[in-house]
């Protein structure tokens, strides 16, 4: 994402939400961190994977190299890693005060997924469905991704989408991705990858995570199990809890 985008995908959201509300506070869409953490987990290098203007940049290595994380294991022993978190901006005002404070939020971590733009699943735009679906899927060493399955779906309604997550995963079959490294060799991941088609970009602007329980969307009629599948903000991939590193002390973004 270029400075140009990233900076207007901000204003956007700045502006959105000084027409709505009095009180300022607002989240940027997730982009992710390149970071190296020592045998200890401490974050010895940052690169943004956006291009950001000089005081956000700064933001971002004044906070992420604070964060600490537990020492990533391989083979029973503590080993460096390099990973990407995915991190969010957080602009909001305290009561009675006119400055506008800004911080750094954590999301998740994992592989970098390099997704592209997706095809609107068979049958849906043409009819109006809106759909989100929550994909699981293994990052391969080789930056290759595969064993891709649908875990999670709702669409406008109710619609059946079993032939439409086939689509959707079709296409991220497609992508690539760069590997979690461990002790200077790639290692497997498996991820969780959410994505939203929705009709309406406007309604996409607004997007909160509690969008599973909240109108026009039901859990898909052909779903799978909804009691397992993770909660996470579409457009996201992020490791799953086993394979993801544990953070101790990052401030969290909030899950809606």
């Amino acid at each position: 994402m270029s400075r140009i985008v990233f900076t207007t995908l901000l204003l956007a959201a700045l502006c959105c939400e000084a027409a709505h509300a009095k009180k300022l506070d607002v989240m940027t869409q997730p982009f992710e961190v390149e970071v190296d953490l020592d045998p200890t987990g401490h974050v010895t290098a940052t690169r943004p994977m956006v291009k950001l203007p000089d005081e956000l940049r700064q933001l971002v290595a004044s906070t992420v190299i604070t964060w600490q994380f537990q020492p990533f294991q391989k083979n029973g022993q503590p080993v460096a890693v390099t990973t990407w978190l995915r991190t969010r901006f957080h602009y909001f005002k305290q009561p009675r005060q006119s400055r506008v404070f800004k911080e750094l939020l954590y999301v998740g971590n994992g592989p970098y997924i390099e997704s592209r733009s997706m095809r609107f699943p068979h049958g849906f735009l043409s009819h109006g469905i809106d759909a989100i679906f929550v994909m699981q899927a293994t990052v391969e060493p080789d930056g290759s991704i595969d064993h891709i399955r649908n875990i999670r779906s709702v669409t406008s309604l109710g619609k059946p989408a079993s032939e439409q997550a086939n689509d959707v995963a079709a296409d991220i079959a497609t992508w690539k991705a760069r590997p979690v490294i461990a002790d200077g060799a790639p290692i497997a991941t498996r991820v969780t990858i959410s994505r939203a088609f929705v009709v309406d970009d406007d309604f996409l602007m607004h997007f909160r995570v509690n969008f599973w329980d909240t109108e026009p969307f039901k859990p898909a009629s052909d779903s799978p199990d909804q009691s397992f599948a993770p909660i996470q903000m579409p457009g996201t991939e992020l490791a799953t809890p086993s394979d993801a590193l544990v953070v101790k002390n990052a401030r969290q973004a909030p899950t809606e």
